[in-house]
C-alpha cells in the first residue's frame, strides 16, 4: 500500500491499494489498513482522540467509507478494516483522516454487510465470555472451556484465541456459535469459511485437532448432510470433510501461521 502524507493541519493521508492479479472486480471488499507513526508520514497518535474516535475514511470524491477499528494501539500498530466499493487489477486510492471533528457517523457493521454471516477478530471476550460477531448478526462465539484465552502479538492479523489444552489428548474446548441455519439456509448453499491457524510444535501428534466443525441440531456429526469440518491431523496436515467425503491438504500448519479457506 502506497501512502502520500499531507501537511499539518490538514491531518489526512492518501492510501493506495495495489490492484490484484484477477479478472473479476471485487465489490464491497474489506481492506485491512495498518496504521502506525512509522508507516504513515505525519501521523501521530497524540493528534487523535482516544480510541481513534475522530478517525474517518473517504474516497477521493469525498464519499465516506465504512470502517471498523479492529485494534487501536497508540503505542504501536493499529488495525482498521475499510470497505472499498470496488477492487480490481488497477490501483485504488482513498483517504484516511484523523483529528476530524466533521467525521460523518459510521456504523462498523457496514464493513461486513455484503453476505458475511459471521466475522470474529479474537481481540477479547465480552461479558458473556464470547467473542463478539463483528457483522452485527449476533452470532457471538462463546468459549466452551476455561482453557480458551486470547493471545496478543501471536497472529498475522490482530489477536488470536488459544486453546490451552491443545498439547494434550483431551478434546479441550473451543468457540461455539449458535445455529445460523435458523436465519440462513445451510443445505445446498455455497459458502466460504476462512481463518488464520497455527498448531504449536508441542501439540499432541496422536490426535486430530478440530478447527471448524458444523454439527447438526439433532446432535449428528459432520458426516451427516449438511455437516462439515476442517481439522489439523496429528502430523500437522490440514483435512477437510463435507458430508461423508474428506480429503487432506499437502500443507503443514506447525511452526507457522497460514490462512486456510474451506469452500
Amino acid at each position: 500500500m502506497a501512502i502520500s502524507a499531507f501537511a499539518v493541519p490538514l491531518k489526512k493521508a492518501k492510501l493506495t491499494v495495489a490492484g490484484f492479479e484477477g479478472t473479476t472486480t471485487l465489490e464491497n471488499f474489506p481492506v485491512l489498513v495498518r496504521i502506525s507513526e512509522t508507516s504513515i508520514e505525519g501521523f501521530n497518535y497524540s493528534d487523535c482522540a482516544e480510541g481513534g474516535e475522530d478517525l474517518s475514511f473517504a474516497l477521493e470524491d469525498g464519499s465516506p467509507l465504512p470502517y471498523e477499528i479492529d485494534t487501536w494501539n497508540d503505542k504501536g500498530e493499529s488495525l482498521v478494516w475499510v470497505k472499498l466499493p470496488a477492487l480490481s487489477s488497477a490501483d485504488h486510492s482513498f483517504y484516511m483522516k484523523w483529528k476530524d471533528s466533521q467525521a460523518t457517523e459510521n456504523d462498523p457493521t457496514d464493513v461486513w454487510s455484503d453476505e458475511y454471516i459471521g466475522v470474529w477478530h479474537m481481540g477479547g471476550f465480552n461479558a458473556d465470555n464470547a467473542v463478539t460477531d463483528a457483522t452485527g448478526n449476533g452470532f457471538n462465539a462463546k468459549a466452551t472451556s476455561a482453557s480458551i484465552s486470547t493471545a496478543e502479538g501471536l497472529c498475522k492479523v490482530g489477536a488470536a484465541v488459544k486453546n490451552g489444552e491443545v498439547t494434550s489428548s483431551s478434546s479441550g474446548g473451543g468457540l461455539k456459535v449458535s445455529d445460523y441455519e435458523s436465519r440462513y439456509s445451510g443445505s445446498g448453499v455455497s459458502f466460504t469459511c476462512s481463518a488464520w491457524i497455527r498448531l504449536p510444535e508441542n501439540a499432541d501428534k496422536t490426535v486430530n485437532h478440530m478447527i471448524f466443525d458444523k454439527k447438526l441440531a439433532n446432535g449428528a456429526s459432520w458426516d451427516a448432510v449438511p455437516g462439515w469440518f476442517v481439522q489439523v491431523l496429528g502430523k500437522g496436515l490440514l483435512k477437510q470433510g463435507i458430508s461423508l467425503k474428506s480429503f487432506a491438504f499437502p500443507r503443514r500448519v506447525t511452526r507457522c501461521w497460514i490462512k486456510r479457506q474451506a469452500i
